[in-house]
């Protein structure tokens, strides 16, 4: 019976593996934006900058601290929707068991 047990283990931890790995292929095709004042950012969701548009009326603001806390908060906005995007369909796939390296 003990024996029984594993195997029914070990093919549940197969089939999460499959499931991981399609999880993760999908990412790459999921893109979440944000935008800050003027500057827009499209990151995938397996974490890669797929896009960063500057409104032109942007570059008329003469606070060039301005403009770079602009560029870094809608950065910082679109990895952290994206992460919490990869992090959400994969805890789906783990029934939110958390495994280290993943989000």
């Amino acid at each position: 019976m003990i024996f029984g047990g594993v195997g029914d283990m070990i093919g549940k931890v197969k089939k999460m593996q499959e499931d991981l790995k399609n999880v993760q292929k999908e990412l790459s095709s999921v893109i979440v934006t944000e935008e800050s004042g003027g500057v827009k950012v499209a990151v995938s969701g397996d974490m890669e900058l797929r896009e960063f548009k500057l409104d032109p009326r942007i570059l008329d603001n003469k606070d060039i601290k301005r403009v770079e806390w602009l560029i870094s908060d809608a950065v910082d906005k679109a990895f952290a929707k994206a992460k919490k995007e990869a992090a959400d369909r994969l805890r789906k796939v783990t029934g939110g068991l958390s495994i280290p390296g993943l989000f």
